[in-house]
């Protein structure tokens, strides 16, 4: 049983950790961000509104803020009813994407999968409209940040001999 949980957990982040979430590099089709998101990070809060958050480390004018912050508010309120069924769609903390059912498991991604897509597809879009509006010092700032958000997201394997 302890085995059919670890493996119905692999199967979730195999599945929705790696939803692709950093987007075009100033227009120039997809860029080489690299970067994941979890589904759960990218339901509480959308890139740009993490950018926000990160304002003065970006050195953000005031203005830049404003812009980002109306592109975020409108992602958040384009995206809120997707965000809130995903949300009630995961696991909670240290429960099992299946509850040890693998089926269950599976049955549970196939529905996730549609909604994650969707939210990581509108939040390329507001990221990429957030990263044209700054400077590139800022921008490859942005990048690395928003990497090290995914990479932090990631769920830690323990291990070692």
């Amino acid at each position: 049983m302890k085995h059919g949980r670890s493996l119905a957990m692999a199967l979730a982040v195999s599945l929705l950790a790696p939803l692709p979430l950093l987007a075009q590099g100033g227009g120039q089709g997809r860029g080489g961000m690299g970067g994941a998101m979890s589904a759960r990070l990218l339901v509480e809060q959308g890139s740009v509104e993490y950018l926000v958050t990160k304002s003065a480390e970006l050195e953000l004018t005031a203005d830049q803020t404003k812009q980002l912050e109306t592109i975020g508010a409108k992602w958040a309120a384009s995206t809120k009813e997707p965000r809130e069924q995903l949300k009630g769609m995961l696991p909670q903390q240290g429960q099992a994407m299946g509850d040890g059912n693998r089926e269950a498991a599976m049955q549970r991604l196939q529905a996730m999968r549609p909604l994650a897509e969707k939210l990581n597809e509108d939040d390329q879009k507001a990221l990429a409209e957030a990263l044209a509006l700054l400077a590139e010092p800022q921008q490859a700032r942005a990048k690395t940040l928003l990497e090290e958000r995914a990479r932090d997201a990631r769920p830690r394997r323990g291990g070692g001999i």
